[in-house]
């Protein structure tokens, strides 16, 4: 399998110790609905219309890592710890809430899958939960469903039990149940052209966006259920040059995606009729569009898909709301380190619900 800096796979060999083939990987954001409800009742008490800041997590070299918080407003670091700890790779976010405590899921050497909690007050990173994976997967690095009841991880991907690999939800189990296999959503066969995506409702849907072949389709699943259901979308299946992420925000799906060296564009997706629209562009070429670092981050509590493109040390940040499709654009002095590919939004800057100092 080919390695894209954005592509993860594990193979399990049944004799021989796991091997963890990776490059950095990024942000699974999960917080839970409840979550949701409170804060968006906090934003229109408080008025944050957009995003204020972002927090990243990278490892500069095995067992050290740099974690940092960066304010929109202006590109001023707010938080900057470079500290050592046992080697862990990180796959990605399962939590983001940083006033409190971030949890990512990643792998270790003789350990297999780890889940550790990084502190922001204290900058130490503390191991939670260690798994085994019980079978080969590969996947985009891209938000990760986290069930904080079951200890159950999920994230869109492919399971190779064939060369092609079938498109499947991939799950790490730290509780209870630990998945022997992935859930097959009914599509092989054929060459996926780039990595599935998913995007989760906040409830109970998770939809996955997949690419095979001549054919792109959509498939919703219900974690309550166990069940799930297709539909193909009205446009060629075909290689991209590029990345995309998938979005739900208020019933409706997004596509974004960046095309490496032309541009960025945001699709709605209607399940439904299966037709993709596109409501934003940007070809300003200044941006360079190299994925240097993870294009696109979503705040859930203000519906804003967030893109970022490096280019000449500066960091182009467009902020788009999708609820009155308008973008806020600006650009600031990039200190963001290259292949970073785990980043969230922040809630560091924003007063708590207390609203106690």
């Amino acid at each position: 399998m080919s390695h894209h800096n954005d592509r993860l796979s594990l193979d399990v060999h049944p004799h021989h110790h796991h091997h963890h083939h990776s490059l950095t990987p990024p942000i699974y954001l999960l917080k839970l609905h409840s979550i949701y409800l409170i804060s968006r009742r906090l934003n229109l008490d408080i008025n944050f219309s957009q995003p204020q800041a972002l927090q990243y997590f990278i490892t500069t070299q095995p067992g050290v890592y740099n974690y940092a918080i960066l304010r929109l407003s202006d590109g001023t670091t707010l938080d900057n710890s470079t500290f050592t700890a046992p080697y862990f790779n990180p796959w990605g976010y399962l939590s983001t809430n940083d006033t409190d405590n971030v949890l990512i899921l990643g792998s270790a050497p003789q350990v297999g899958l780890q889940v550790k909690s990084y502190s922001v007050q204290t900058n130490s990173l503390t191991n939670v939960y260690d798994g085994q994976s019980q079978y080969s997967f590969s996947f985009k690095i891209q938000p990760i469903v986290w069930d904080p009841v079951s200890l159950v991880a999920s994230v869109a991907g492919l399971s190779m039990a064939n060369e092609y690999g079938a498109l499947a939800i991939i799950q790490f189990g730290f509780g209870q149940q630990t998945p022997k296999s992935a859930i097959n959503l009914g599509v092989q066969g054929g060459t996926f052209n780039t990595a599935p995506i998913g995007a989760y409702d906040g409830s109970n849907y998770y939809y996955i966006y997949y690419n095979m072949g001549a054919t792109i389709g959509l498939v919703k699943y219900s974690f309550k259920d166990y069940t799930f259901s297709k539909t193909v979308l009205n446009q060629e299946g075909g290689d991209i040059v590029g990345s995309q992420s998938l979005f739900f925000y208020n019933n409706q799906i997004y596509l974004a995606s960046v095309y490496s060296k032309v541009g960025v564009t945001i699709s709605t997706i209607n399940y439904q009729t299966g037709d993709i629209a596109i409501i934003y562009s940007d070809s300003n070429i200044k941006k360079g569009f190299t994925q240097t670092i993870q294009t696109f981050v979503f705040d859930q509590d203000t519906g804003s898909i967030i893109i970022l493109n490096v280019e000449n040390d500066n960091l182009y940040v467009d902020i788009f709301d999708v609820t009155t499709e308008t973008v806020t654009s600006s650009i600031l002095d990039n200190t963001i380190p290259p292949n970073t590919n785990t980043i969230a939004v922040s809630t560091y800057t924003i007063p708590s619900a207390s609203f106690s100092n």
